[in-house]
């Protein structure tokens, strides 16, 4: 039997994080079939019109606007299910700590963020693709296929959203009532200051893209500081 003193802790976040992997296999799966189904039923937006001399034209614009809603969605349902005791329980069949635990399981949202927006990108292509090669409805901008700074904000904004609800429940569990008083005083303060939701969005969309993805990672950085210390209280609570 391996005694967790010989094992360090990147050699067991790396067991956790491989036996997660192999664990929630389903959930992999389940992205792609939830993606590919939006993106054939909705995968497209555009208008319709006619004019003179029976002139008819159908527009369709194709974008991965739905699919990162549906991601998001996604990610803010996960976080808050891998936060949870009954799961949390189970992640303890592998020797762990209560901080290697919380560390694998955030970068286990990492891989599942960078997984969704691989699939996002797919869905998107097949659906386009097809209409093209099957239905000729479709005529593809190429310059406009692939970039990899919109696919980086896609996986950045993922990652926040499954952090953001990872850290929600971790704060939950940890005290109800500093969560009531903090969603409290969040409602408060923005009523009271006049702060409109589009000025919220607004801290992240600054000019450049490198501050839009400072402001996302920086808000990601700051769940996980914050999920990790209130595991580790807890733990010392427990002792």
């Amino acid at each position: 039997m391996t005694s967790l003193n010989n094992v360090s802790i990147t050699q067991n976040i790396c067991q956790q994080l491989l036996w997660k992997c192999r664990v929630f296999s389903a959930t992999f799966s389940t992205i792609v079939i939830v993606q590919m189904i939006f993106a054939v039923l909705v995968g497209s937006t555009g208008s319709r019109g006619s004019g003179r001399g029976f002139f008819e034209y159908d527009e369709r614009y194709f974008s991965l606007d739905l699919l990162l809603i549906i991601s998001v969605i996604s990610a803010i349902m996960l976080g808050w299910l891998l936060a949870t005791q009954s799961i949390r329980n189970d992640n303890y069949a592998v020797v762990t700590t209560n901080f290697t635990e919380t560390v694998s399981t955030l970068l286990f949202l990492v891989v599942l963020s960078a997984f969704t927006v691989l699939s996002a990108l797919s869905a998107f292509y097949i659906t386009a693709f097809s209409r093209l090669l099957i239905f000729n409805q479709v005529k593809v901008n190429v310059g406009s296929l692939f970039e990899l700074s919109s696919l980086f904000l896609f996986f950045l904004f993922v990652l926040l959203a499954g952090s953001a609800s990872f850290f929600a429940r971790t704060l939950y569990d940890f005290s109800k009532v500093i969560t009531l008083l903090l969603i409290i005083s969040f409602i408060f303060y923005t009523q009271l200051r006049n702060i409109s939701d589009s000025a919220l969005i607004k801290f992240f969309f600054i000019p450049d893209n490198v501050g839009v993805e400072g402001g996302l990672i920086f808000m990601i950085v700051l769940f996980w500081v914050l999920a990790i210390g209130i595991r580790q209280r807890r733990e010392v609570m427990r002792r």
